[in-house]
């Protein structure tokens, strides 16, 4: 596995998703960012998109959802996501991704999308 991909991985935080009366990040497997909250409520309401996809014109370079651990991947495996806890992390495991897509599509020195300059 690409170790871009294994660090993006590596930062998945189960944790995150647990807090109580809080809000979660979630970056999924093409680079959107979301936001929703977290705990009892997880998963019951809607998701708040900070950033969108890092190819958003429908230009799909996709990493397999099914590459992510089975916790992190939709019913359907269809999509997948991670959690992270903070701001820092999300700056740092969406530079991770971006370095990951790059490599497995063969992209080369293409610049990075909005939000990761």
């Amino acid at each position: 596995m690409n170790q871009h991909l294994q660090a993006f991985l590596a930062m998945h935080s189960p944790a995150a998703i647990l807090k109580e009366n809080d809000h979660v990040y979630e970056i999924w497997e093409d680079g959107e960012l979301t936001l929703t909250k977290c705990g009892s409520l997880y998963g019951q309401r809607g998701l708040h998109q900070i950033q969108p996809p890092f190819f958003p014109n429908n230009t799909t370079y996709p990493i397999d959802a099914r590459l992510f651990p089975e916790e992190c991947q939709s019913h359907s495996r269809s999509h997948a996501r991670i959690a992270v806890n903070n701001e820092a992390e999300v700056k740092v495991a969406r530079k991770l991704l971006w370095e990951a897509i790059k490599e497995i599509n063969n992209l080369g020195d293409i610049p990075p999308p909005y939000g990761l300059e």
